[in-house]
């Protein structure tokens, strides 16, 4: 049986043969806001990810470590500011109830540029590139 994903570098098809056809294939479409949500509570489950050597030269990365203990590092520096870099961010959106978890805007708001903005400051801050 063929694989259902099939992906080269920046290109992905979801497809299966189709049981009673067999020349013709079901395509899947990928759910982006799930998968997005799904990012972002992996990312914060697992606190640490390890990420491949190739992506790490590639983007010119300090580190292969994404270090999720950051992010909580950084609700509570901005905390103590009425004017934060990344004003979305909040001790919610990483530790959100039930229902909370279900909106895409707590993911867009630990995923965006804003946050990384705010995470290179606060590296900077603490002369810790990692």
């Amino acid at each position: 049986m063929e694989r259902l994903i099939e992906c080269t570098r920046g290109r992905c098809t979801y497809r299966v043969p189709h049981r009673v056809r067999p020349q013709d294939f079901l395509s899947f479409a990928p759910d982006v806001p799930h998968l997005f949500k799904s990012l972002k509570k992996m990312l914060l489950s697992n606190e640490v990810i390890l990420l491949p050597d190739d992506i790490v030269r590639e983007e010119g990365l300090p580190t292969n470590v994404v270090d999720a203990g950051h992010l909580q590092d950084l609700v509570d520096v901005e905390g103590a500011f009425e004017l934060k870099i990344a004003p979305r961010l909040s001790e919610a959106t990483l530790k959100p109830k039930h229902f909370q978890t279900m909106k895409v805007g707590n993911a867009r708001a630990v995923i965006n540029n804003r946050t990384s903005t705010a995470l290179e400051v606060l590296a900077v801050d603490k002369e810790d590139p990692s």
